[in-house]
C-alpha cells in the first residue's frame, strides 16, 4: 500500500532508479508549472490511484512550494500517509515552519549541506552521509 512519488516531471528518472532499487515499487510523477509573473507553483497530479502511504522523494527542498503543492494533491487524492526525502535541505524563508505544518509524517534530509539550528524542526530527520562514503571507500 506504498508508492514512490516525484513532485515533478524533472525527478521521474530519480523515482524509476528508486523504484528499481526496491522491486520496481509503484511510482507516480506529479505534473509542476511555475507562473513566471508570480512564481507560484501549479502542481497536478497524472490520473493514477494513490496508495495510502507515499514516499515523495526529490533532489533539494529550498522553499517547499514544491513540496506543499504536492503534498496537498496527493492527500486530495486519498494519501494517509507522506514522507519526504530529499537529498539536500536549504530551507530558505520559512520552509521549515510550512513543512512542519504540513499534512506530512516527516521529512528526511542529508547532511550534505549544513543546517542551522533555528531551520530544524520536530518532523525533520537528518542522515549523515559519512557512513554511506565510508563504505563506499
Amino acid at each position: 500500500d506504498s508508492i514512490l512519488v516525484s513532485p515533478d516531471s524533472g525527478g521521474l528518472s530519480r523515482i524509476i532508479e528508486v523504484s528499481k532499487l526496491l522491486d520496481n515499487a509503484p511510482y507516480v510523477s506529479l505534473e509542476k508549472k511555475r507562473d513566471h509573473k508570480t512564481g507560484d507553483i501549479i502542481s497536478s497530479i497524472l490520473e493514477q490511484d494513490i496508495k495510502s502511504r507515499c514516499f515523495l522523494i526529490d533532489d533539494m527542498i529550498t522553499s517547499g512550494g514544491t513540496v506543499i503543492k504536492a503534498v496537498e494533491q496527493l492527500k486530495k487524492k486519498g494519501a494517509k500517509k507522506i514522507y519526504v526525502f530529499a537529498i539536500h535541505g536549504i530551507f530558505s524563508g520559512n520552509a521549515s515552519q510550512l513543512l512542519q505544518d504540513a499534512e506530512i509524517k516527516n521529512v528526511y534530509i542529508t547532511n550534505s549541506v549544513p543546517i542551522d539550528r533555528e531551520k530544524e524542526f520536530p518532523k525533520l530527520e537528518v542522515l549523515a552521509l559519512d557512513a554511506i562514503f565510508g563504505k563506499v571507500i
